[in-house]
């Protein structure tokens, strides 16, 4: 790899960083905007967990890079197998959570639109709604 790519490579990796950090940082904010009350700490939680899967892969690949620019990537002692292999455990990890996440949202949309339809214009409709979309974008994200 040629210098100049290896300089951007690693600059991407530290605004992707830098931006996965930022994200934890106001992900209360970001679940209050979606949801109300408990649900919030819930999807606070899936935000930082997620981001944190994100950030272990980051440094796997940083750590990938440096092995390259070494060109140690394909050495006898296996340096690299360790970080391919964290980075995957960082996206199965990632998958559960998500998974997880989905499965609690479509049960709190569906609790929250049973909710809404004994009281009807109480307005937890469109709380379910959020619910549900956030489930079904979890979903898809996994």
């Amino acid at each position: 790899m040629t210098r100049s790519l290896l300089v951007t490579l690693r600059v991407l990796l530290v605004v992707l960083f830098a931006a996965s950090l930022a994200a934890q940082i106001f992900s209360e904010s970001i679940a209050a905007a979606l949801l109300d009350g408990a649900p919030e700490v819930v999807l606070t939680a899936v935000i930082v967990a997620a981001l944190l899967c994100v950030e272990v892969v980051l440094l796997g690949v940083w750590m990938l890079v440096t092995l390259v620019a070494r060109e140690q990537i394909f050495d006898d002692r296996g340096r690299a197998d360790r970080w391919v292999t964290a980075a995957i455990g960082a996206l199965i990890a990632a998958g559960l959570v998500g998974a997880g996440a989905c499965v609690y949202f479509a049960i709190l949309a569906a609790t929250w639109a049973s909710a809404a339809a004994g009281e009807a214009g109480s307005g937890g409709g469109g709380v379910a709604a959020t619910a549900l979309t956030v489930a079904i974008l979890g979903a898809a994200a996994v």
